[in-house]
């Protein structure tokens, strides 16, 4: 009970904001500890180092063309007996933001993405998001 008193006075009470800026060069990278397989024995570790550009283009008042790329890189083992294997990730992000009147707005997005542990122009790699 007394979590669902906190939860609902921060419900009520608190004012949440997002940011009005878009981060337009992102890099990261993480390493975590040594993660355990729940079908073996095995472990494995995970490498990611990542990109992302992000460039908006205002058209008017009330549209904005979203553009930009992410790049990323994930070294790990998918099975317990394995060698480490390199998934790599490339993808490019289009968009609209749109204000239609004071209550509404949409974003729309597109983002065609390559994926794969090597990268080629296939069917079997490309996956699309809306």
């Amino acid at each position: 009970m007394k979590y669902r008193l906190i939860i609902l006075f921060c419900c009520l009470f608190i004012t949440l904001r997002a940011q009005n800026f878009v981060d337009i060069v992102n890099f990261s990278y993480t390493n975590t500890p040594s993660n355990n397989f729940e079908s073996s024995n095995g472990d494995t570790t995970i490498k990611e180092l990542a990109l992302e550009l992000s460039y908006p283009i205002i058209i008017n008042k009330k549209s904005v063309l979203l553009t930009g790329f992410n790049v990323n890189k994930t070294n790990l083992k998918l099975e317990a007996n394995a060698e480490v294997t390199t998934l790599n990730v490339l993808s490019l992000n289009f968009g609209i933001n749109k204000i239609f009147n004071e209550k509404w707005a949409g974003i729309f997005m597109v983002y065609p993405k390559i994926a794969s542990d090597k990268i080629t122009l296939s069917h079997e790699d490309l996956q699309l998001g809306v």
